[in-house]
């Protein structure tokens, strides 16, 4: 099922408008939430949504809907290829400091 979303996901580069588009993607995403998403899927739906913003674990979460630890793996790995870069934001007081998430300037 994966691989018929791939296929599909490459259809809609080629949709006729923007809706068409939009809308064939929204099925490619529902597909890969129901059946799984590959780890090279996972890794660029990481990084598009640190582009967008989403700059911490908890924000990634939520934003992709997967496990923390795969969250967790993921931005090591992203962040060991060069792809993004880690800050630490410590906070005033006691806890852990936040772990940010930026895309590396190309």
């Amino acid at each position: 099922m994966l691989e018929f979303a791939g296929r599909l996901a490459e259809l809609a580069a080629e949709a006729p408008n923007d809706d068409a588009k939009r809308q064939v993607y929204i099925a490619v995403n529902r597909l890969r939430k129901t059946y799984g998403y590959s780890e090279q899927e996972k890794r660029q739906v990481i990084l598009d949504k640190i582009g967008l913003g989403a700059s911490s674990v908890a924000d990634l979460i939520k934003e992709t809907g997967f496990a923390q630890p795969d969250v967790h793996r993921l931005t090591k790995e992203l962040e060991s290829a060069g792809l993004i870069k880690l800050q630490k934001i410590s906070h005033s007081g006691n806890g852990r400091p936040a772990l940010l998430f930026f895309p590396v300037e190309i």
